[in-house]
């Protein structure tokens, strides 16, 4: 049997819980979040902004379109917090996503880029600016493997929708 999908105790080793519930990245009001990128790109989806989470849209035979609620690009990175070395996932919208692009080129050098991520001001919904520190990748984020961003999204919306029904 695979290592890594049975063991004793209540308390999973971080490469189990870090693969089954994945961690989605929220910057603190007036906090920061330094992060380092596992992803060698990023993922994207369109999406809604619905009942406090984003949803995906479903295209022609979409429910939310048909409610008239916008829509909007969403990218998706895995990353690594830098100063709890905590494996999750990072959502942004279209200005923070140019950003990031911009900072690496948009050539493919994603991973091992380092952001810094705030809110602009204290409120929780205020927009987010994104800062690139311009250091060398420490060797753990380098040597720590990337989530699959797929299986994230669609795991987060089946388990939304599962909510949803309940």
């Amino acid at each position: 049997m695979e290592s890594g999908v049975v063991g004793t105790g209540w308390d999973l080793p971080d490469e189990v819980r870090d693969r089954t519930e994945f961690h989605w990245f929220h910057v603190p009001p007036g906090g920061e979040l330094l992060l380092g990128c596992l992803s060698p790109c990023p993922l994207w989806y369109v999406g809604h902004y619905h009942k406090g989470r984003m949803r995906a849209c479903r295209g022609d035979e979409c429910p939310l379109c048909a409610m008239g609620t916008g829509r909007q690009i969403r990218w998706v990175l895995s990353c690594m917090d830098l100063r709890t070395h905590r494996v999750g996932v990072l959502e942004v919208g279209d200005g923070p996503g140019r950003v990031i692009k911009d900072s690496c080129g948009g050539n493919g050098r994603l991973r091992g880029l380092i952001l810094a991520i705030r809110h602009t001001s204290k409120a929780k919904q205020s927009r987010l600016e994104v800062e690139v520190i311009h250091e060398p990748p420490p060797p753990r984020l380098m040597s720590t493997e990337a989530l699959d961003l797929k299986e994230v999204l669609f795991s987060t919306w089946d388990r939304a929708a599962h909510c949803d029904r309940v």
